[in-house]
């Protein structure tokens, strides 16, 4: 694999469009790459994720329910989120 289609699969690590091989090929193509300074740390930790969930059998975290009754996965449950109906730019909410 070329070293540029190697670091669109690393940065798409998420993608369904590539295999767990490509995936993993790209992966060791990037980690031979003499400096890594055009690969952003959020990339990173999606591969780190990547690679964790693939070897490990990782539980989900807990959703939270918000005041207005929409589940998400972070913030505080007391408050509202952006996405419901009592959240931001929301009458009800304010």
């Amino acid at each position: 694999m070329k070293i540029g289609k190697a670091c669109a699969v690393f940065m798409q690590i998420d993608s369904d469009k590539y295999t767990v091989e490509e995936k993993g090929t790209a992966i060791l193509e990037v980690l031979k790459m003499p400096t890594h300074n055009g690969v952003t740390k959020d990339a990173m930790l999606r591969v780190i994720k990547f690679l964790l969930y693939l070897a490990f059998d990782v539980p989900e975290r807990d959703a939270k329910i918000c005041a207005g009754g929409c589940i998400r996965n972070f913030a505080d449950p007391l408050e509202h989120c952006d996405g419901c109906e009592f959240g931001k730019g929301s009458e009800v909410g304010k």
